[in-house]
């Protein structure tokens, strides 16, 4: 799963219902047409590829062979949602609910009505009662193994890993599986091992773009940028409209400071972009950029156009809540955060540890937001420290944000040494951030330790050196190193 490492976002996951599958030796689905069936394989196998355009080919031409193929009717509901082609969705969603009646097996029945149920906005209980029946019926199958990791895997269960793990010593070839462990252990912060599974799994399927990709997110993550933009530039070599690793690259000129290169970036996969699959991605990229680079002038607007690309009110109503804040309006923030709540509470969600960490980590950042707009900066460092500490779960490159917002805090309410500490930790695990070693240099200047700051400025030196001109932090970089000089 490819995802935007997005400040302020709540990444409340709601459960990645993946394709269910059996081969068709061991329990054929509902069709007449062994042709149908095979071609049904291929793009179930070019899924898990992320050969979407494949994925798809495969499965019309098997819904042309059989239209009465209910869970291929599904799978195509499933592909096209995940397209954002809503009206290619709601058309083969209708299909294979017309067609659940023909279907003689229970288990089957219930294999369709799970790879439907993302649709259907079912609750927690729903699914892991669904899931559950299936399990209990197919327990070694393969692709009901897959679907209850990533249930799990979104929950941030542990579990999880057993799954892939058993998954791999039935097949050790199985390269998906290498992903998503590698994904698993970056989120849980071991990124020694989620680089090994990584490097594995580019090793298995070398000429599959998401290899490559993959390993770049995890290069990205760890500040080993001309790296990250080595693999991505070989997902490319593969397949030249691969979005998600020239999302990468556009993601790493943003870390780096090289806005325009992002921004020129962003607008040609816009301008490509005739379907609007990305809109609402390629606009929240475009609020990270200005809130990691302290672009202030720009921020709301962007903030502004990314909700109003974003498809459900559950990812609108926090931004809501966080775009009112910065302009100080606290009433019409708690309207809004009120509403996100109400909205989580419906879905049955919110008994999970993840996602009451996820609110908390919204409320006290839309807190913090508020404390700093009058200057309040006790109230400031209170409410970033308490954000950082409900992502206390959360790997380093995923809180980072909110440790350098800290920082900040801590420095504006003249405690520079606790400003320090966090600049060191988030430097632990991307030492390429260079936001951080600002930070670290103006809080050793406060400290007094001019040999700190010195050193601070010469490791920030060669990445403020990429980012553009016109960025704060080039000031901010000119006027540290005079106070470094001058004391």
């Amino acid at each position: 799963m490819k995802n935007i490492a997005m400040l302020l976002t709540v990444v409340l996951l709601m459960v990645a219902l993946v394709f269910i599958l059996q081969s068709p030796e061991e329990k054929p689905y509902s069709t007449n047409s062994k042709i149908a069936l095979e071609l049904y394989n291929q793009g179930v196998d070019a899924s898990y590829l992320m050969k979407d355009d494949e994925a798809i080919s495969f499965m019309l031409k098997a819904v042309s062979e059989d239209p009465g193929f209910a869970i291929a009717q599904a799978r195509l509901a499933a592909m096209y949602y995940r397209k954002r082609d809503e009206d290619s969705a709601k058309q083969h969603t209708a299909a294979a609910e017309s067609l659940l009646a023909f279907v003689d097996s229970e288990l089957e029945r219930d294999k369709i009505k799970l790879v439907l149920a993302q649709f259907q906005q079912l609750k927690a209980s729903q699914v892991d009662s669904l899931l559950d029946r299936i399990v209990e019926q197919d327990p070694d199958d393969l692709q009901v193994m897959i679907t209850k990791a990533r249930v799990l895997a979104n929950r941030r269960d542990p579990g999880a890993t057993d799954i892939y793990k058993s998954i791999l010593e039935k097949n050790s070839n199985f390269a998906p599986a290498y992903n998503m462990l590698g994904y698993f252990a970056a989120h849980t912060g071991n990124y020694q091992e989620a680089e090994d599974y990584f490097r594995h799994y580019s090793y298995l399927v070398p000429d599959i773009a998401n290899s490559h990709d993959s390993l770049g997110e995890l290069l990205t993550w760890t500040g080993r940028y001309q790296e990250a933009e080595e693999e991505y530039l070989k997902a490319l070599d593969i397949q030249p409209d691969f979005v998600h690793s020239l999302v990468g690259i556009a993601t790493l000129q943003i870390k780096q400071g090289r806005v325009k290169a992002a921004r020129k970036l962003l607008n040609e996969l816009r301008i490509g972009d005739t379907s609007n699959r990305y809109q609402a991605e390629i606009n929240g990229l475009e609020v990270q950029c200005c809130l990691v680079n302290d672009m202030e002038e720009e921020r709301l607007q962007a903030i502004r156009r990314m909700i109003d690309s974003l498809h459900s009110d559950i990812e609108k109503f926090p931004w809501e809540a966080i775009y009112y804040a910065l302009q100080g309006d606290s009433v019409k923030s708690d309207l809004w955060l009120n509403k996100f709540k109400d909205e989580i509470a419906g879905t049955g969600y919110g008994k999970f540890d993840f996602v009451k960490s996820g609110i908390a980590n919204l409320i006290h950042q839309r807190d913090a937001i508020l404390s700093e707009y009058i200057n309040d900066y006790p109230s400031a460092v209170k409410h970033w420290k308490l954000s950082v500490e409900a992502s206390s779960e959360n790997a380093p490159h995923e809180k980072w944000f909110q440790q350098w917002k800290l920082g900040e805090a801590y420095l504006n309410n003249n405690q520079p040494g606790e400003a320090a500490v966090q600049a060191i930790q988030i430097l632990q695990t991307n030492p390429s951030l260079y936001q951080a070693w600002l930070l670290l240099a103006d809080a050793s200047i406060e400290i007094g330790d001019l040999p700190a700051a010195r050193a601070a400025l010469n490791s920030a030196s060669p990445l403020i050196e990429v980012i553009d001109n016109d960025l704060p932090a080039r000031s901010k970089a000119i006027e540290l190193t005079k106070k470094a000089a001058l004391q």
